[in-house]
């Protein structure tokens, strides 16, 4: 899935919800934001913010880029964040065409983060389809990030996603301290 930019950002803004636009990538102790990662953290703490910072900050290096090379445009291979509610309740409306569709593209995109694992509403259906797409993200070795507010271990899901997400991640996970933003 590439992702056309040029100088003005006009295509790539619009893929970034209006709260997270101003995001700008945060240090986090211990977290390797250029591997696959999993990022722990309390409710409202930042998590989706920090995401949407590392997403706003590899199209910025583009643009740099592009400018110190004198181009005007240029396709990237953008990070894709998806909320695991919205695919959730997505899978269980969509076709089965369409919803074949959905996985493949998730399964396929270059870098894909999964924010808010484990809050949706988990049947063996979405858990299934979830299974399929980190088993093949694993086997494939995409760049694949994840966001929760519950430790690996925590996770609503059967020991073989558990235990994909730790392959694919290794040890660079990490907890993001603080207050609930949103209520602070």
């Amino acid at each position: 899935m590439l992702l056309q930019i040029d100088s003005n950002l006009d295509e790539y803004i619009r893929t970034i919800p209006s709260r997270y636009r101003q995001a700008r990538r945060v240090r986090i102790e211990g977290l390797k934001w250029s591997k696959p990662f999993y990022l722990i953290g309390g409710v409202g703490a930042g998590k989706t913010h920090a995401v949407y910072g590392l997403k706003i900050d590899q199209v910025m290096r583009v643009l740099s880029k592009m400018k110190a090379d004198g181009c005007d445009s240029a396709r990237i291979a953008a990070i894709q964040i998806v909320n695991i509610v919205d695919l959730s309740r997505d899978l269980r409306t969509r076709s089965f065409e369409a919803r074949d569709e959905l996985v493949d593209d998730l399964k396929e995109m270059p870098f894909l983060v999964l924010n808010d694992l484990g809050a949706e509403y988990s049947t063996d259906y979405t858990e299934a389809i979830l299974y399929e797409v980190i088993e093949a993200r694993y086997r494939n070795e995409r760049y694949t990030g994840f966001a929760s507010n519950h430790s690996i271990s925590e996770l609503p899901y059967d020991d073989r996603i558990k235990s994909r997400i730790v392959g694919l991640v290794g040890n660079n996970i990490a907890r993001l301290e603080g207050k609930d933003r949103r209520v602070a």
